[in-house]
């Protein structure tokens, strides 16, 4: 019997900046997690945010870049900074959803 590989890269396109929602959602994970070294996923897809009228982003999806920028190693405060330093336009983040 031959296994396929089920999992899917997307990429969910948002934008942030003065009369946007927000992105809405929270992540968990990192290289310095309490449960080890893990990448880094959604944790929470809240109501009224971007995500949530998008749709496209679940909670279990890894989040593997940010605007073209790999979070491979990073750690939880890291990506934290990465959005945070994303002031205003597109925010474009790959994901890994597993099946």
């Amino acid at each position: 019997m031959w296994l396929h590989n089920r999992n899917t890269v997307l990429t969910v396109a948002f934008i942030k900046g003065v009369g946007m929602k927000s992105l809405g959602f929270s992540i968990v994970g990192g290289h310095d997690s309490p449960k080890g070294i893990m990448g880094i996923y959604v944790k929470t897809v809240f109501p009224n945010g971007q995500a949530f009228d998008d749709g496209t982003l679940k909670a279990g999806d890894e989040i593997i870049e940010i605007n073209g920028i790999s979070l491979d190693g990073m750690s939880h405060n890291e990506t934290i900074s990465i959005f945070k330093n994303i002031r205003e336009g597109p925010v474009n983040i790959k994901v890994l959803r597993r099946k």
